[in-house]
């Protein structure tokens, strides 16, 4: 029993020493472990993101299908708006074009013929009524019967609505010619969307089909990159998000580099948390984590490549 308390003694004087001599360590370091790390305590901020131009990297699509039979620009090439940038087949809609461009002549003359028709049929009513005014006179005098008299005036009713008749076919005419110049208009349209042009001044940065190749309708052909100011679009853990203002400065950095590459302003900032978009590794991610994305304007660019991958050293 005596051995038994001593050894029970000597534990406890070890292990409280231990603790004591623990204690002292950090008392003597100046850590408090009680002490947690608060993101309102963090005077900077990282965000990754991609340098891309302020109207964002946009896919041209084709308005129309159809194979290409020339190529005017490249991959990398300045672009003003409306240049085409490729040439699709267009003897189909060329030919209808023609087709319906030819009729209106025709048409037209369909339209004098109906109007001289007009003409004609007002000058038949217009006898047919002197005839039978002079009709009507001499009845009254006793020199003509009624029965002539009924006749011209049946005669007269007939002129009457041949006459309209004649100004409805003329306006038939008319509308059949408005028709055909209207799909004309839509043949002229078709052609145009075979050409496949620059929506404004810009840049090219890549292109996909080749001379030979078919192009299905809504098909991406293009990506392009508007002219004008480029843009950091970034993402901030949600950690952060809600210390990042509208207006704060930016070091803009490559990714694993400590050289400052340009520097900017934050001049967005999303009013809502939402999935990681920007480089996400895989859909399959478990990880929940929120973003807020932001967008830093670049006042000083030293050569940062569009679509680079980069990061937002943000001053809070």
């Amino acid at each position: 029993m005596k051995i038994k308390h001593l050894v029970f003694v000597a534990a406890a004087w070890i292990f409280g020493g231990c603790g004591k001599d623990d204690k002292n360590a950090g008392s003597e370091s100046g850590i408090d472990s009680t002490q947690i790390f608060s993101p309102d305590q963090a005077v900077e901020v990282t965000g990754t993101g991609k340098v891309e131009p302020e109207s964002g990297i946009i896919s041209l699509a084709a308005a129309t299908s159809g194979v290409i039979v020339k190529q005017f620009h490249f991959r990398g090439d300045s672009v003003k708006k409306g240049e085409p940038i490729f040439q699709l087949d267009q003897d189909l809609e060329q030919s209808r074009y023609e087709q319906t461009a030819s009729q209106l002549p025709a048409q037209q003359s369909q339209i004098d013929i109906a109007r001289e028709q007009v003409r004609q049929a007002e000058i038949t009513l217009n006898y047919n009524q002197e005839q039978l005014r002079i009709a009507e006179n001499l009845l009254r005098k006793g020199a003509e019967t009624q029965q002539n008299v009924d006749d011209l005036a049946q005669t007269l009713k007939k002129s009457n609505i041949d006459l309209i008749n004649k100004k409805l076919e003329v306006k038939q005419a008319q509308q059949r010619y408005i028709e055909i110049q209207k799909q004309g208009q839509v043949g002229k349209k078709e052609q145009g969307q075979k050409l496949l042009m620059a929506p404004e001044d810009g840049l090219l940065l890549d292109v996909f089909p080749t001379v030979g190749s078919a192009v299905k309708q809504y098909d991406t052909y293009a990506d392009f990159a508007g002219k004008g100011p480029v843009v950091v679009r970034a993402e901030i853990d949600e950690l952060f998000a809600n210390r990042v203002k509208v207006g704060q400065k930016a070091a803009i950095r490559l990714v694993g580099n400590t050289k400052t590459l340009a520097s900017g302003t934050v001049q967005f900032v999303s009013p809502y948390l939402k999935k990681k978009s920007l480089f996400q590794e895989q859909a399959s991610d478990l990880e929940d984590r929120r973003v807020r994305e932001i967008r830093v304007s670049i006042s000083e660019n030293e050569g940062l490549l569009l679509n680079a991958k980069v990061e937002c050293i943000i001053t809070l």
